[in-house]
């Protein structure tokens, strides 16, 4: 008597193939590591307020000076500062046309440098974080580790 059973008979759920609940547990491992990314140094502005009336000359972004020594990444942060502020500028439309440093200034163009005394840098969880945390331990708890047949 010979007594054959299919992949699918055995573990706990019966539904499901080895191959389907490996899958599964791929993809859950690989979102539960997302959320140990650690970002890199960088700002963030508030969404500009826009003007009526563009100021009719065209600026550039120069310079963006930290002053404050306790800032880790000073360069990083300064470049990322940079790039931000020239968006807000661009998007606020105060100038007529915004151009990053180096380029060709014209006589009446305005440079725009900036020096900053202090920086503060808060980082916040992403909303999300938690719900997700929880869904993810909620599936291991249900579902455990990965049963395979073997």
């Amino acid at each position: 008597m010979v007594i054959t059973m299919s992949v699918t008979q055995c573990g706990r759920f019966s539904s499901l193939s080895a191959h389907v609940m490996y899958r599964i547990w791929l993809v859950l491992c690989l979102a539960t590591l997302t959320g140990c990314v650690t970002l890199p140094a960088g700002t963030g502005l508030n969404a500009p307020i826009r003007i009526e009336k563009a100021i009719p000359r065209k600026a550039w972004i120069g310079k963006v000076k930290i002053a404050d020594d306790s800032v880790e990444n000073k360069a990083v942060v300064e470049d990322s500062l940079r790039g931000n502020i020239s968006t807000y500028v661009q998007d606020a439309g105060y100038f007529l046309e915004t151009n990053n440093l180096p380029g060709k200034v014209a006589d009446d163009d305005l440079v725009l440098d900036f020096r900053f005394d202090r920086y503060i840098e808060k980082r916040n969880t992403h909303p999300a974080y938690f719900p997700v945390a929880l869904i993810t331990m909620t599936f291991y708890i249900w579902f455990g580790r990965p049963h395979f047949c073997r």
